[in-house]
């Protein structure tokens, strides 16, 4: 039992040094003088801006999240936002935004809802998430006449791989809600509890709602993981002077993160600027652009994170609460 906490501070010693060492590297292979150059078009308008559509995006998400709890509890939209906006905060400290994960399943428990739904609830958001990001990859490659208005190189052919296993993924996650029912039969077969209860929280995760909520709830999610998100980066990559589409940013985007949520590093960080600078120059830009679009554009998540988080805890919690 004494040896876990060490065997913690050394998977986070482990990940903070690989950060650090990609973060080197990436910057070790960029030119310096154009990274500088680069670095002094952004203007504390365009952050602010970044950072105030950032902004946008846990409303949407929040209301996302009131959507699938509501019927489930007694909370309003108005709480749950409330909850939800802190909970956002929370994930700053947390290895897998866990930590807002659990402030939410303490509030909804309370206000009535079992643990086996909330946990339920819980992973279907972020496998919702995850289906957002690959819809809004596969729009984007569409909108870009799927790949053939991105010229011959590098780019082109990592977009095209990417589009296969990306679409690969989605059908996967469609299949879902088809296959809960073969793993409820198969947990039958054993008496552990633990096992029962695997199947049940899987079961009520893979649920379907109505055809009017489904289209609600993407809806949301395209709105905030894709329109939002990518939403910033263009922001950003316009003060750089980055001649590049909505829509090729919006698959360097989706791509940085979905490969930041591979848990090698603290939050991402060294992964995501490293891909940004990659497929940047891959498509033919500037690999020192991608870097600061990628590194700018976190940080300003970073302090999108903590506004939101002030913002939830200014709320009236108990004129909220009648």
């Amino acid at each position: 039992m004494k040896d876990r906490p060490f065997g913690r501070y050394l998977v986070f010693a482990m990940k903070s040094a690989l950060s650090i060492g990609l973060l080197a590297a990436a910057v070790g292979m960029l030119d310096w003088n154009t990274l500088l150059e680069s670095l002094s078009k952004i203007s504390p308008a365009a952050l602010a801006l970044t950072v105030a559509v950032l902004l946008l995006e846990f409303p949407v998400l929040g209301c996302r999240w009131h959507l699938l709890v509501r019927d489930h509890n007694h909370l309003g939209m108005a709480r749950q936002l409330r909850t939800y906006f802190i909970a956002v905060f929370f994930n700053n400290f947390t290895p897998g935004q866990l930590g807002g994960d659990i402030y939410r399943f303490t509030h909804n428990y309370k206000a009535g809802t079992s643990r086996k739904i909330l946990a339920a609830l819980l992973i279907r958001e972020r496998l919702i998430g995850l289906a957002g990001h690959l819809v809004f990859f596969l729009i984007c490659y569409a909108a870009e006449g799927f790949g053939k208005n991105i010229p011959k190189g590098p780019g082109a052919d990592l977009i095209h791989v990417s589009a296969f296993f990306t679409a690969i993924a989605l059908l996967c996650l469609i299949a879902l809600p088809f296959l809960a029912p073969f793993l409820a039969a198969f947990s039958n077969k054993f008496s552990n509890r633990w096992c029962k209860l695997l199947a049940e929280v899987g079961m009520e995760t893979t649920k379907i709602g109505p055809p009017g909520l489904i289209v609600a709830i993407m809806t949301l999610t395209l709105l905030g993981v894709g329109v939002i998100w990518v939403g910033a980066v263009k922001v950003v990559a316009l003060d750089l002077g980055v001649d590049a589409s909505f829509f090729v940013l919006g698959m360097i985007a989706i791509l940085a993160n979905l490969l930041r949520l591979v848990p090698i590093t603290i939050q991402g960080v060294g992964v995501r600027e490293a891909v940004f600078a990659g497929l940047f120059g891959a498509f033919g830009m500037l690999p020192e652009d991608g870097f600061l679009v990628g590194l700018i554009v976190y940080a300003c998540v970073s302090l999108a994170t903590v506004a939101i988080g002030v913002i939830g805890k200014l709320m009236p919690q108990k004129e909220l609460e009648l």
